[in-house]
């Protein structure tokens, strides 16, 4: 959940009609006036300015100049999530998920990241996936809606559904068996990730490789090559 002070203006894209309205919280921020951009924030989100409490939460979740208070960023982040905002919307169903500002609540977790998801969030689809695939929080596991959480969220680039998703067509986990495209996946995963997780994927890579003819391998590693997604992100 902690976000570097960077990322605090550069996490979502900032519509035109929302810099105007957020535009002195974000100049007194970049001049390290954290509590008149607290104060630019709130007053704007009181305005109507969802992106208001969008960001006063990320400083609250921060502690950027204004000390680090949960509570506060899932009172900023409510406010925002209810407004429709889907980043708030993500990272409030982390907050339950995690119980930062609160006790752990898992279906208030799973209302607010389905509704990200509902908004384009890859992310909440990786996390909603990693709730189904384990049961987690007494969830009940779903390994059928895990893996097709984990597809929406690998066919956006993010590695680790694309591992998650790999193992399970690997395993016939939510789907039926499929050695070939569960490899694939763990192909396309190793060119995002770096060092020991690039080295660990690289072991469970070859141990996947194994089971696979020579002209599986050959049409798995065409087809991480040939991967869209991938295509675009060069």
């Amino acid at each position: 959940m902690r976000l570097s002070a960077l990322a605090l203006f550069f996490t979502l894209a900032l519509p035109g009609a929302a810099l105007a309205d957020v535009s002195a919280g974000i100049a007194a921020f970049q001049a390290k006036d954290y509590q008149k951009a607290a104060a630019e924030f709130e007053q704007s989100g009181k305005d109507g300015d969802v992106w208001g409490w969008f960001y006063l939460g990320n400083m609250y979740v921060d502690g950027a100049g204004i000390g680090q208070d949960y509570k506060k960023a899932l009172d900023a982040y409510t406010k925002a999530a209810e407004a429709g905002h889907t980043g708030a919307q993500l990272r409030l169903g982390n907050m339950y998920r995690r119980g930062f500002g609160t006790d752990k609540k898992y279906e208030l977790a799973i209302k607010w990241l389905y509704r990200a998801l509902e908004g384009g969030s890859a992310e909440a689809a990786m996390y909603l996936g990693d709730i189904l695939s384990t049961g987690e929080g007494d969830v009940e596991p779903s390994d059928t809606d895990a893996a097709d959480l984990y597809e929406i969220a690998a066919n956006e680039g993010l590695p680790h559904a694309m591992v998650k998703f790999g193992l399970m067509l690997s395993e016939g986990r939510g789907r039926a068996a499929d050695p070939m495209h569960g490899y694939m996946w763990l192909v396309i995963a190793s060119e995002f990730v770096e060092g020991d997780l690039k080295a660990a994927l690289a072991e469970e890579q070859e141990r996947r490789r194994t089971k696979l003819s020579p002209e599986q391998e050959a049409e798995a590693r065409k087809l991480a090559a040939e991967w869209e997604p991938w295509k675009r992100m060069e």
